[in-house]
């Protein structure tokens, strides 16, 4: 708890983890998925 209140205020809050995080995280899976999907088809 002492770790995240050490900056003296919210820097990297859930809001900046959304804007940034999900983006990622849902490109990535899509790379994912159709490398996986490649892999199958050309195997």
């Amino acid at each position: 708890m002492r770790l995240v209140r050490r900056g003296g205020g919210e820097g990297f809050g859930f809001l900046e983890f959304m804007r940034y995080g999900v983006p990622i995280t849902i490109v990535n899976t899509l790379v994912y998925y159709v490398w996986l999907s490649y892999v199958h088809i050309s195997l």
